[in-house]
């Protein structure tokens, strides 16, 4: 096997892996969507670190396997959503708690929905991908002006399921 043939292998191999931690990450951060009283509060709390490093995985395989995420807006978003998510991990040690938490969840659902744009104008299962995340931050946004926590709670939704479209499309991308 040449040297091509072996990167082309593991970059597949790479975005599948991506591809999964996307599809159990977007899974299991629909269960937490819901507050996680059941466990003490040191297992939620290693429960949302290990979905955490999951969606970062993810987003790394999406911005190496998906074209419209190696675009300016996706990279942006690819890097924002990131860092979005180092902030969320940083709540707690850094400031008030609730508001490092918020801005850190703002930061993730702005540069994701600025991902989504240009995954817009990708067909299949990206596209939706990106419209979910786009839809995400509007119902985010709503939730805050008008004090509905259903709003937001159909926020999370929309941003799972943004996350477990653009890992089946990145699956896909990975077979191809």
């Amino acid at each position: 096997m040449s040297e091509k043939q072996d990167r082309a292998a593991g970059l597949a191999v790479f975005l599948k892996l991506a591809a999964v931690a996307g599809l159990i990450g977007g899974v299991l951060r629909a269960l937490f969507v819901a507050p996680v009283t059941a466990l003490p509060p040191a297992d939620v709390e290693i429960a949302y670190l290990a979905v955490d490093c999951l969606l970062v995985l993810a987003l790394s395989g999406m911005a190496a396997g998906i074209r419209e995420f190696r675009t300016s807006l996706g990279l942006l978003g690819y890097a924002g959503a990131v860092v979005g998510l180092l902030i969320v991990r940083s709540a707690g040690r850094v400031g008030d708690e609730t508001a490092v938490y918020q801005l850190g969840s703002e930061v993730v659902a702005l540069s994701l929905a600025v991902a989504g744009v240009a995954l817009m104008r990708r067909k299949g299962l990206a596209r939706y991908a990106g419209l979910s995340w786009i839809v995400s931050l509007g119902l985010g946004g709503a939730a805050g002006l008008l004090t509905q926590p259903a709003l937001l709670l159909a926020a999370a939704i929309f941003f799972c399921v943004g996350m477990i479209l653009a890992s089946l499309d990145l699956w896909g991308q990975a077979e191809a």
